[in-house]
């Protein structure tokens, strides 16, 4: 059994989560255009971008394609959004809002848990369907700095689960797939991509609830405080 020498991780339902925007949104709306929305309007135009998002976040590769992305989805945002902001918005107009309403940050026990990871010699590495803005948003939530390397799928030029992006991890980290550990919270993503690079993966749901099952053999964890010896191989 080879010893456990790296780790990677998902981003978003993993490491980060998202402060919930409608209620930024709502206030800067009010504030700057005295434009009263409920939070129920808001939340259905952030479901529908997320949507065009999640379908093309591919296409944020670089600055330029990714300032172009961000003016797209804020279009897409404020098309969903009622007619009061449609007639009085532009999309330019609007896409700071937006980005300022976005606001992520690590689960409680991230920090703590790849401190630990790094302390133990363990390479570390996210892997994410995520723009170019990734290693930007790792920074900023304070956990850059943990991490040996960030991958976004759009920097790659495909999302999970094609092998490529975790192949990228592979190589960045220069470690064999079978030393390494996935955490993940996608089973057709996540766990699918990394299984068929020959790297062995955990799931983690983080509201402990039942959800769709993994593969026989794949733990399901909630925190990554579960991540510890009976999970790691170790030397030996």
């Amino acid at each position: 059994m080879s010893t456990t020498k790296g780790l990677l991780f998902d981003a978003f339902g993993t490491l980060l989560e998202l402060e919930p925007p409608a209620p930024a949104l709502v206030r800067e709306l009010r504030d700057g255009w005295n434009i009263e929305l409920s939070r129920a309007e808001v939340e259905r135009a952030f479901a529908a971008e997320a949507s065009y998002y999640r379908a093309h976040h591919l296409e944020g590769y670089d600055a330029a394609s990714l300032a172009d992305l961000r003016l797209r989805c804020t279009g897409v945002l404020r098309d969903n959004l009622p007619e009061a902001v449609r007639e009085r918005v532009d999309p330019a107009q609007l896409m700071p809002v937006f980005l300022r309403s976005l606001r992520f940050r690590p689960y409680g026990d991230v920090t703590a848990a790849l401190t630990r990871f790094r302390s133990a010699g363990l390479g570390l590495a996210v892997v994410s369907d995520w723009d170019v803005s990734l290693e930007g948003v790792l920074d900023v939530c304070g956990i850059a700095r943990l991490v040996d390397h960030a991958v976004s799928t759009a920097s790659v030029g495909a999302a999970k689960p094609s092998p490529e992006v975790f192949e990228r991890a592979i190589r960045l980290l220069g470690l064999d797939p079978a030393s390494i550990l996935h955490i993940g919270d996608t089973p057709e993503l996540d766990i699918a991509g990394a299984t068929a690079v020959g790297i062995a993966s955990v799931l983690i749901r983080r509201d402990g609830g039942p959800g769709p099952k993994p593969d026989p053999g794949v733990p399901t964890i909630t925190t990554l405080a579960e991540v510890n010896g009976t999970l790691l191989k170790p030397p030996g």
